[in-house]
């Protein structure tokens, strides 16, 4: 069993004694002594557990820079390590490592963090424990993170530093594949379905190659899904891979925005609490338990749809029932929920249905990562801020059901001071059924609320309270937006930016641009998007799925979707696809007459905000879908359009060949 703290308080209280009495009770303290002294030593205690399955002989080490130090493992995967740095190496960073036998393909890895940050976590006693800092146990988990950790850091952390910016970059979902995977791995011993390709020496070293995991993960989820998700399930049951709290620095009645699921949960120290997400909210209650942090209450609509067959409509929903904590950064936790998704029929026509459990990592950021707004609205500029909720309709429609304009930004400038807030310009667009645009201009109030977050009240008695962090994944600003406009609350996490160009004036246009997947997920190596922009006003829209998993694009795995594109006297860039039947056709003209078999079928507007550099572009963009010629009035009629914040990099290579171009 593991070592008792009890233990490790006395015995240096018993040196100590001894040697105060042979020194005649002379003593020195460590801090009053010169700091740059190489002699002078730091030490650490580390207690931990390791998921050694069923494995025998296994070495732990902990490594310091070229130091290495060896931890003594008991037969329950309990391990204790004694680390000593001199104070010149403080800011030194700590790796643990699990070493398998030879041949098992296994190694786990857990990045702890700075000496100096795990001796301040440790207390008065300078014992590192699981309650102080949750990645001191090895586990497949720790091995995901720490190896994404390395992906997004481009190689091995060195520094605190490192570790905080890379930790910015991941996404949990694929931390979560991978933990998954190499859980299946330890777990099942000698079964070559879960076998390390013979080119790496062990997991760890593997799953740091995220083109060939993410392609080697998609096969084994294609063949053993049901068994794959259902050990996503059993860590999460896993009181030694999960913990039912954070760590005992951090206190579990916070506010938490999880990133990639749209919520925002807050949990009060009476037990009660608030889930708000995309398209519901719902007052909670929650409690502690051995088994994870429970939830009552949190369920949510998340989408509906009109089920014709029913005649009826129908919700789907997410019950959230339960959350585990995996890791704690800085300002940003991992956690993994346990929820459960089912269709309800509001009206009552049948009972809910289709129930599916489901099991999902997210990270979770803590308000100690909010920004002051002075910090990220600069007053007269304007910025593309996201909404939760769409603001405009198309005008003018004559069907039954009017399409979908989706609004996801709109820009505001605001004037006044950050102290008493001001008036905010708002532009909201507007579209005609026959794809012209024109713009709104609404005027409202803002200003800074008691919680730090900015608010903005318009005079159709719409509220909307933004919450920005000092969270910079993909490049991007993040901010926290929710809705109180109506009876229930909406939320949406996404992307601001300010604008700082008008318009492409200035740019070379003609190239190659790409849009990258966030934050890595491992579509990113199956599938690829991009567009090409010829100096002859020819475009060339490329999409690859590598579907068939092999690792290669083959000719039908590819789409090429010929286009013109061309520069508007206001600075925007259109890009125009054209259609004759299904397939894709070139007219004559930019605007082809009605009676032309080839048609306009898709319109994007890129609207360019800011240029990072020579090759990162940040644009508001608009994407129009048009149908058939319409044979009320022989024109085109938009069947829907979406209006949001992108960013793409110029490329100057293909991501793979294309045939035909």
């Amino acid at each position: 069993m593991m070592y008792p703290k009890l233990l490790h308080k006395l015995f240096p209280l018993v040196v100590f004694l001894c040697i105060s009495a042979c020194s005649g009770g002379s003593s020195s303290n460590k801090k009053d002594t010169i700091d740059d002294d190489p002699e002078i030593t730091m030490n650490l205690t580390i207690q931990g557990y390791v998921e050694v399955g069923d494995y025998t002989g296994v070495e732990v080490v902990f490594q310091i820079e070229d130091e290495v130090f060896n931890a003594d493992l008991d037969m329950y995967g309990n391990y204790t390590v004694e680390l000593e740095v001199s104070e010149l190496g403080a800011d030194s960073f700590v790796q643990a490592e699990a070493i398998f036998p030879a041949g098992s393909g296994v190694k786990l890895v857990s990045a702890l963090g700075s000496f100096e940050g795990l001796l301040e976590k440790s207390g008065d006693d300078a014992i590192l424990v699981r309650s102080e800092l949750l990645s001191v146990n090895i586990t497949s988990v720790t091995t995901a993170l720490s190896a994404l950790l390395e992906v997004e850091n481009n190689g091995t952390l060195i520094s605190e530093s490192q570790y905080e910016a890379a930790y910015q970059q991941l996404n949990p979902y694929t931390v979560f594949d991978v933990a998954a995977y190499i859980n299946l791995l330890v777990n099942n011993p000698q079964e070559d379905r879960f076998a390390v390709p013979d080119e790496f020496d062990d997991v760890y070293e593997f799953a740091t190659n995220f083109s060939l995991m993410a392609l080697y993960i998609s096969q084994i989820k294609e063949n053993f899904l049901e068994e794959f998700e259902s050990t996503k399930t059993s860590i999460s049951k896993n009181q030694n891979l999960v913990s039912a709290s954070p760590s005992i620095l951090s206190s579990i009645e916070d506010t938490y925005y999880l990133l990639g699921d749209n919520l925002k949960l807050t949990l009060r120290a009476d037990g009660t609490g608030e889930m708000i997400g995309a398209m519901d909210s719902a007052m909670i209650t929650w409690a502690q338990s051995d088994d994870g942090l429970v939830l009552e209450g949190a369920d949510l609509v998340t989408s509906y749809y009109y089920h014709e067959y029913d005649l009826a409509f129908v919700e789907t929903h997410i019950r959230v029932t339960k959350l585990n904590w995996v890791s704690n950064a800085a300002s940003v936790d991992s956690v993994i929920l346990n929820s459960v998704q089912y269709e309800h029929y509001p009206g009552g026509e049948y009972q809910g249905s289709y129930f599916i459990e489901k099991t999902l990592m997210s990270l979770a950021l803590r308000p100690s990562a909010e920004l002051a707004v002075s910090n990220v609205i600069e007053l007269g500029k304007t910025y593309s801020l996201p909404i939760a909720s769409t603001v405009s309709d198309i005008v003018d429609s004559d069907k039954e059901l009017s399409p979908v304009n989706a609004v996801m930004v709109l820009d505001m400038s605001f004037h006044g001071d950050y102290e008493n807030g001001g008036r905010v310009d708002i532009i909201v667009p507007e579209l005609y059924i026959d794809g012209t645009s024109f713009e709104t201009e609404l005027s409202g109030i803002w200003f800074v609320n008691d919680h730090n977050q900015l608010t903005v009240e318009v005079t159709n008695k719409k509220i909307l309270t933004y919450t920005f962090f000092d969270y910079n994944s993909d490049d991007y600003n993040r901010v926290f937006v929710v809705d109180e406009s109506y009876e229930i609350k909406l939320t949406k996490f996404s992307s601001l930016f300010g604008r700082e160009l008008e318009g492409w004036e200035g740019q070379e246009v003609p190239g190659m641009y790409y849009i990258p997947n966030l934050s890595r997920p491992f579509f990113t190596v199956l599938e690829h998007y991009w567009v090409e922009l010829n100096t002859d006003g020819s475009v060339n829209t490329v999409r690859g799925l590598d579907l068939n998993l092999d690792g290669q694009f083959d000719e039908s795995e590819i789409n090429l979707t010929p286009g013109l594109w061309r520069l508007e006297e206001n600075g925007e860039l259109t890009i125009r696809h054209y259609s004759q039947g299904s397939e894709s056709c070139i007219p004559g003209l930019w605007d082809p007459v009605t009676i032309s078999e080839c048609q306009l079928a898709r319109e994007y507007k890129w609207d360019l905000y800011r240029v990072d550099g020579e090759n990162r572009f940040y644009m508001k963009k608009t994407l129009k879908h048009f149908s058939d010629i319409s044979s009320i009035n022989g024109q085109l009629s938009v069947e829907n359009a979406y209006i949001y914040n992108s960013k793409m990099e110029k490329i100057s290579e293909r991501p793979f060949e294309v045939p035909g171009i």
